[in-house]
């Protein structure tokens, strides 16, 4: 039973259940409002965020947990009053199912109709529909078993939907109604989330101390009328994914302890130091943000740089992420790679929220400190990246790097990148070895398999171990017992043959280079060093110090090989070979049906 009516205050903080009982209004959400989407099958990750947010809220316990601003206008009647949400219809909306629900499994159903009933009607109410207002007052008016539910359907989470359509006062029709059908869903939601906490129903309701509230305003007391709304739904422009991401995770950020964090330097506001979130905040709105712009899609404006943005920071997350270890972390690994396994389960999304980055542990201390110094290294005022390498063939950063903004990066490259972006920040901006470096790992990464999460997350481990010495690698390479984890044992041998030559002249760093630019080889080339007889001396005295005159006449019979081989494969790949004579002729060689 309601009360008599007073008056909202604007800015007054209340809960859910005080505007009928405090205020005693009905809520009254209007035609003009669209249907209730959060429980849109569309909508799972709004849903499963907001839901997250009210358990965390409830388990916690902490009082007077904002969710941010509803306002509306009273429409007053001779014998009560409604408040018309012109915003807010979506959180009233899932907060009433919330109530009912804890309702139910707590035992409080009756008690929750004495405060939510008046006459047979629900004070909580659509005026868009007549099924959606008749599916309000019958749902507030009967319980359900929680313990008794229908088993659910194959895949889906919706046994407590589905034992509620099997009731008598459930209409068919309703399943027409999309809001209905919305609330259904959101039920489902709520009962996957909040099952086996009948506590929280007291939380909720607590009048004390409540946890979950919002700050109400009246539009009355502006002369404002539906005429705002109408405009803010014509006129107004949502906030972009990334910029939804962007407020979460800075307020993420400041939550973190400062002295893990540490301090930034910003000279340029005559400012000494600042905190990590002040740091982070002026640099993604200003020189981050001047990197992506070059890079934007021109015919699709400005949301190009938001999503370049969010693919980059994805990259560089999931790459720090890599470094975990165990099981578990491997599935959540495939889920931020975007693995063919990841995107066949029902829950897989390209658009990751804030909300899953930290469910999955992703936010770490040392992922936020990864991500600003990535994002520093790569900055170049207002203009593109640098180019840093002298030779594209081992690593082109300009086309990795825009792999990298849509996407759209295999697994080597994926390690390549991340051996890029380590070398930048381990060095501290020096470049000093930086070709050899990415010489090294394209050779390593192209000629092993890196097919899975389980594979990446090993080769960033390796790379890992490789990385104090990345300023010099060949002086690390030319140690044959130098310890090198994961790759291709073979091509880690070849690395460190060719390492020792690389390092005696400029002659054979010329030879070898050119004979891993062939694109057929890809960095491999072990067969020129066996035919050669290179291979043979390497593996029995471990070095290749051998005589001046040896010297010139191995790279002679190198130089030989590698021109044969390239001529070869130049043949083959031509128009030349259209008959695969070069085939044809080797099969008659030998008993090729061995």
């Amino acid at each position: 039973m309601i009360n008599m009516t007073s008056d909202i205050k604007s800015g007054e903080r209340l809960t859910f259940l005080d505007l009928f009982e405090r205020k005693g209004y009905r809520i009254e959400i209007p035609i003009i409002q669209r249907d209730y989407v959060q429980g849109r099958k569309s909508s799972k990750e709004i849903r499963e965020t907001f839901l997250e947010t009210l358990h965390d809220y409830l388990l916690e316990r902490k009082p007077k947990r904002d969710l941010d601003f509803i306002y509306g206008s009273i429409a007053k009647s001779s014998d009560s009053a409604g408040f018309i949400p012109l915003d807010g219809q979506q959180r009233l909306t899932t907060l009433f199912l919330l109530h009912w629900y804890l309702a139910n499994i707590s035992g409080n159903s009756a008690t929750l109709r004495a405060r939510l009933i008046n006459g047979e009607q629900s004070s909580f109410t659509y005026e868009t529909r007549i099924s959606t207002k008749e599916f309000c007052n019958v749902l507030i008016s009967h319980d359900i078993d929680i313990n008794d539910l229908l088993p659910e359907d194959e895949g889906e989470k919706n046994s407590l939907s589905k034992t509620i359509k099997d009731k008598g006062w459930f209409y068919l029709s309703w399943q027409y109604d999309p809001t209905i059908m919305s609330m259904l869903t959101m039920l489902d939601a709520i009962h996957t989330k909040f099952a086996g906490n009948p506590n929280f129903y007291n939380y909720l309701v607590d009048e004390t101390n409540p946890v979950v509230t919002f700050l109400c305003l009246n539009l009355d007391e502006f002369k404002l009328t539906d005429d705002l709304y109408i405009k803010m739904n014509s006129r107004g422009k949502p906030l972009t994914h990334f910029e939804n991401f962007k407020a979460k995770l800075e307020q993420h950020i400041a939550g973190m302890e400062p002295n893990v964090l540490g301090t930034y330097n910003l000279p340029h506001r005559g400012i000494e130091t600042v905190s990590c979130v002040d740091y982070f905040s002026h640099k993604i709105d200003t020189t981050w943000a001047d990197l992506f712009w070059n890079y934007r899609d021109r015919d699709v404006k400005f949301s190009s740089c938001d999503v370049a943005l969010m693919n980059f920071i994805r990259v560089i997350l999931t790459s720090q992420y890599a470094r975990s270890t165990g099981a578990e972390k491997q599935l959540t690994l495939e889920y931020l790679v975007g693995t063919q396994v990841a995107k066949k389960k029902k829950d897989y999304s390209d658009n990751i929220t804030y909300h899953k980055y930290k469910h999955y542990g992703v936010l770490t201390p040392d992922a936020i400190t990864f991500l600003i110094a990535a994002f520093d290294q790569l900055s170049n005022g207002t203009a593109p990246i640098r180019h840093l390498l002298q030779e594209t063939f081992y690593f082109d950063e300009d086309a990795v790097f825009n792999k990298v903004i849509k996407h759209d990066l295999s697994q080597e490259l994926r390690v390549q990148f991340y051996a890029y972006i380590r070398f930048l920040i381990h060095n501290h901006g020096s470049y000093t070895g930086i070709d050899q470096w990415m010489r090294i790992v394209h050779n390593l990464t192209v000629n092993t398999v890196i097919d899975s999460a389980d594979l990446i997350s090993k080769a960033i481990l390796a790379l890992d171990e490789l990385i104090p010495y990345s300023n010099d690698i060949l002086a690390y390479f030319t140690v044959p017992e130098a310890k090198v984890d994961f790759f291709f044992s073979r091509q880690v041998q070849e690395e460190k043959l060719k390492s020792q030559l690389i390092t005696r002249s400029t002659a054979w760093q010329s030879l070898i280079e050119s004979a891993e630019k062939q694109p057929y080889f890809a960095g491999q080339i072990m067969f020129l060093f066996e035919f050669s007889g290179i291979l043979a001396f390497y593996e029995e005295h471990q070095h290749c110090n051998w005589s001046e005159t040896d010297d010139l006449y191995n790279q002679q019979v190198f130089h030989d090989y590698n021109f044969k081989a390239s001529q070869t494969l130049k043949f083959i790949s031509s128009k030349e070979n259209k008959s695969f004579v070069w085939e044809r002729a080797l099969l008659t060689k030998g008993d090729y049906l061995i």
